[in-house]
């Protein structure tokens, strides 16, 4: 596991990925509170499944609020929905079941290492053809993970592979994992110039059109 706080920067990450020998890698908040039904496991289950890459759990808040339920690439890369009520259903009872999704958030993500590394790992210039993404723009380290994290399941899915969303693998957070106003807008500043280098990046097979919430 790599453990997830305000100093961990996705040269970190890449680094555990680089350095480890675990078939899988786990994501985890230093300040999460694991369900009692477990958290890891089904994830793990996930990613055993032939060609899933990374799988992400559901992520709510201590006050009872929806952190992410998988992530949509249009019109940026956004958690659809959240910060309503964590026990919402989502838009045709899609928060109740397992499916695909563009990206996970990276809070409680499981990936296959291994095949990770084959499109370039956690590290962000590689994937994009070694343009170095943290000098043009400058970005808030946490939103630089963010992009990371959706780079690489769109690399993942345009090398066959599947990011799964399950809610049978649950995180709690404090309140404070809700992004502010002006997380979202650095997020989106950062997601149009990376999809100018990327532009696989805004593709989206999986987002259901006409029900974001920005």
């Amino acid at each position: 596991q790599v453990v997830l706080d305000a100093s961990t920067t996705a040269v970190d990450i890449c680094r555990a990925f680089e350095h480890s020998s675990a078939r899988y890698i786990a994501l985890r908040p230093v300040d999460a509170d694991p369900d009692r039904t477990g958290w890891l496991s089904p994830l793990t289950a996930q990613c055993a499944r032939a060609n899933v890459g990374a799988a992400g759990p559901l992520v709510t808040s201590s006050d009872g609020r929806l952190v992410s339920a998988g992530r949509v690439h249009h019109p940026a890369v956004i958690d659809l929905f959240q910060g309503i009520d964590a026990d919402n259903h989502g838009p045709w009872g899609a928060f109740l079941v397992r499916r695909e999704v563009a990206s996970v958030s990276p809070l409680g993500a499981v990936f296959d290492r291994s095949a990770t590394l084959e499109v370039g790992g956690f590290d962000l210039a590689a994937m994009l053809g070694d343009r170095d993404p943290v000098v043009e723009p400058e970005v808030d380290p946490d939103a630089l993970v963010d992009i990371t994290v959706a780079v690489l399941c769109t690399k993942l899915r345009l090398a066959g592979l599947s990011t799964i969303w399950t809610p049978q693998s649950r995180l709690t957070l404090p309140p404070s994992a809700l992004f502010t106003d002006q997380q979202l807008a650095e997020r989106r500043r950062v997601f149009r110039y990376i999809a100018g280098v990327f532009p696989q990046l805004a593709e989206d097979p999986y987002s259901p059109i006409g029900v974001h919430r920005i």
